[in-house]
Formats: C-alpha cells, sequence, structure tokens
C-alpha cells in the first residue's frame, strides 16, 4: 500500500482524477502469478477508501500476461502504451525476472514507474541501470 500511495505522489497527482495502473502477470506453467490480484484490490480499495488522494481514485484495468518472456512482454507493454488505453501511472508486475527487465526497460523509456513483488535477479537491483524499478 505505501508504495502504491508513493507512485500515485510521485506523478503529481490533483484532484478528481482516475489513476490507472498496469498490472502484468506472468502466467505461464512454471509461475501463475494472478494470486496477486486480491491483494491488490484490496491495497487499491483501502487506499480509496481513506482521504489520501484527495478525491481522486487509484484502479487497474488491464492485466496483461507475460508468460515469462521478455520479448512478448516488451511488444505487450509497447502496444498498450502506444494505444488509446489511458496511460498508467505506474506498472505493478512481473512475476519473473526476465519479463520484469522487459517491463522496465520500456517503462523507463515512458518514465513511469514499476513494482516489482516477485524478481530475484541480481541484475533487476542494478539502480544505475533500473532507477524506475522498485
Amino acid at each position: 500500500r505505501i508504495l502504491l500511495l508513493l507512485v500515485v505522489f510521485g506523478t503529481g497527482n490533483s484532484s478528481n482524477n482516475t489513476f490507472q495502473i498496469l498490472i502484468v502477470m506472468s502466467n505461464s506453467s512454471q509461475f501463475d502469478t494472478s494470486v496477486i490480484l486480491p491483494t491488490v484490490d484490496l491495497a487499491i480499495s483501502s487506499i480509496n477508501a481513506s482521504s489520501v488522494l484527495n478525491g481522486s481514485t487509484l484502479c487497474y484495468s488491464t492485466v496483461l500476461d507475460s508468460r515469462c518472456n521478455r520479448e512478448l512482454t516488451e511488444q505487450l507493454l509497447t502496444e498498450h502504451l502506444t494505444s488509446s488505453f489511458p496511460q498508467p501511472i505506474a506498472v505493478i508486475g512481473c512475476g519473473c525476472s526476465n519479463a520484469t527487465e522487459g517491463v522496465a526497460n520500456i517503462s523507463l523509456l515512458q518514465n513511469i514507474p514499476v513494482v516489482s513483488y516477485s524478481s530475484p535477479s541480481a541484475i533487476l537491483s542494478n539502480t544505475t541501470l533500473y532507477p524506475s524499478l522498485f
């Protein structure tokens, strides 16, 4: 919940807005990260129920499946960001490291912070390469 709040405040929010978060999950034979959705729902509900957003609303409307594939993830994210979907203020994901690298690379180009919930690769801790990955 704290990371979501930091992301929202870091985007220069104003009242009466809806802030979109994009979720990139990894639903492959090795990983099924759809189990994070109830936690995300709970965190967003708690944030929206408080007065901390000053009348604004936090939500997610799109969930992409990376299938733990970096190239697929980069393609899906690029398509999403260049489509008519609302631009996300943050990305939550992925559940595996190589897909997270793809998300972090594309998101950095768009200045969108990424919160990774399960990516153990040591390279992702390199804040020079991935300054917007948390």
